[in-house]
Parts: structure tokens; sequence; C-alpha cells
């Protein structure tokens, strides 16, 4: 399992609540999940499944047609 997230802050509350729930083994990376995701898929690297959570890219739903462009 891969969790990525740009902020250290949001990285440190996610591994205290997976502590708490007993999950499996979790690689936890800082980074860019734009420029991450870009270099697993440059190295053959896939997944079973993708979970996005994009709230910062819309705040309101006024912003919701430009966050999934992204």
């Amino acid at each position: 399992m891969l969790a990525v997230d740009s902020s250290s802050d949001a990285l440190a509350l996610a591994r205290d609540s997976a502590g708490l729930n007993a999950a499996p083994a979790i690689s936890w990376h800082e980074s860019d999940v734009f420029s991450l995701l870009r270099k697993l898929r440059d190295a053959g690297r896939a997944f079973d499944l993708v979970v996005l959570d994009p709230p910062k890219f819309a705040p309101t739903a006024a912003h919701a047609a430009k966050a999934a462009r992204a």
C-alpha cells in the first residue's frame, strides 16, 4: 500500500490513524502526487486501486470542473 500527500501534517495524522486501526504495511511518501505518479508510471508500476482525495482542488462546488480536469 502506498500513501502520498504533499503535507507532512496530513501524513502524520494518517500514520497515527493507521496505527490505531492496525492497517497493513503502508509506504508513506511526502510528495506532489502528480510528479510521483508520473515517475511510478514511467517505472512500470501498476496499482489495482487508486483513491484520490481532491478537497484541496475543489474547496467549493464552483471549482469542481477545474478540479475534474486536474
